[in-house]
């Protein structure tokens, strides 16, 4: 059975100091994926802290929950 590790839509994550200009990671909630660019999806993520939005590429957010199923 194959999983999908893609992040998805809603989904709890974690936002890289590279985007928010802060010295840690910050809580947010993804709210827009683009998978148009050939180049890898653009993931827009809104901050749980002041509801600023954040843009870019999936590596620069990491997943706060992990499901071992």
């Amino acid at each position: 059975m194959e999983k999908n590790n893609a992040i998805q839509l809603g989904e709890e994550v974690l936002i890289a100091p590279d985007l928010t200009g802060q010295s840690i990671w910050i809580k947010g909630e993804v709210i827009e994926i683009d998978t148009s660019n050939p180049f890898g999806a653009v993931v827009a993520a809104r901050s749980a802290v002041d509801n600023d939005v954040f843009f870019g590429r999936e590596y620069a957010f990491r997943r706060t929950k992990v499901c071992l199923q």
